[in-house]
């Protein structure tokens, strides 16, 4: 029998799932029960096989309904991916009062007179004056 709607099974086209049990959620839907997946909702990710979708860490996050990894919680616009980011010398030198993000909180607010493009600001330099 062919797997619900949002689920996948690891048979072939010539052998088909074997029971409900053989069937696991798509990327981006968490499991409820045997045979129903659910979206995750924005500001969440789930791979495929969850049984919960994950919280995208930290504020001035978001993603959008269906994610389906870490990488797709972005930043609001203001903000850019802060965690781990070197100096950026490319930056005009207006913008002064740099902040970091860190693993739990991911998104630091973009120089002053500066602002960054939600989606678009995965780096320091995505900050402009």
């Amino acid at each position: 029998f062919p797997c619900p709607s949002n689920m996948w099974s690891v048979s072939s086209a010539e052998s088909l799932a074997i029971g409900i049990g053989s069937c696991y959620c798509n990327a981006g839907y968490r499991k409820v029960d045997e045979s129903t997946c659910d979206l995750c909702p924005g500001n969440t990710w789930a791979p495929e096989n969850s049984t919960e979708c994950t919280a995208c860490a930290g504020s001035n996050i978001f993603s959008a309904p269906g994610s389906i990894e870490e990488s797709a919680c972005t930043c609001h616009e203001g903000y850019y991916k802060g965690a781990g980011a070197g100096t950026s010398p490319g930056i005009n030198e207006s913008c002064t009062a740099r902040q970091w993000g860190s693993p739990q909180n991911p998104c630091a607010p973009c120089p002053n007179n500066s602002i960054s493009k939600a989606g678009d600001n995965l780096l320091l330099e995505n900050c402009f004056c």
